[in-house]
């Protein structure tokens, strides 16, 4: 079966979260939003949208908004401590009703779907309820020995098989609105 770890990262991957993520300079002032990391910068913190689009709508009203308050600098540097820059980008999400998360709520989510994902197809495969998956993997078997060619373990079928139920259940998934709490 496939290592916790790997399901647990194909999981969010699948889900299609963004980040925008805060940059500051030394000291924390002034700061960037980005959506990704910058390594020549200091990683503040990083605030994950359900969609893109949520993303790039409230960092638009956001940076409207510092611009009316007089914090941007020239090239997107913002003039205020990033701890406010990230507690801006919170509050305008929530204005707009846009659904947003830590890194680590993302994480801990995806750790509970992909337990409950393994421990069923673990309980199906005890109880015989994997038949058909069993008969796909016989039918593909016998394929691979007609053409002389070898067929994967039964063990990496099941775990392409674990895998892809976990990829089909994060992109099925209600974004983050349905599991996740805003800050």
């Amino acid at each position: 079966m496939a290592k916790q770890v790997d399901l647990t990262k194909a999981y969010i991957d699948a889900l299609g979260v963004r980040a925008l993520v805060v940059l500051a300079a030394h000291g924390g002032q002034p700061c960037k939003v980005s959506p990704e990391n910058d390594g020549n910068l200091t990683f503040i913190d990083a605030v994950w949208f359900a969609k893109s689009q949520y993303a790039e709508l409230v960092l638009k009203r956001c940076l409207d908004d510092l611009a009316e308050v007089g914090a941007m600098r020239p090239e997107g540097w913002i003039d205020l401590p990033a701890s406010e820059v990230r507690d801006a980008i919170a509050r305008t999400a929530r204005y707009l009703g846009a659904s947003f998360s830590s890194r680590e709520e993302i994480e801990r989510n995806a750790e509970i779907a992909v337990d409950k994902i393994v421990a069923s197809v673990e309980a199906s495969r005890v109880s015989g309820g994997l038949a058909q998956v069993n008969a796909e993997y016989k039918a593909y078997r016998q394929r691979q020995i007609s053409i002389g060619q070898p067929a994967i373990s039964y063990s990496k079928h099941l775990a392409n098989f674990t895998r892809n139920l976990v990829v089909l259940a994060a992109q099925n998934a209600n974004g983050l609105t349905s599991k996740l709490q805003n800050f």
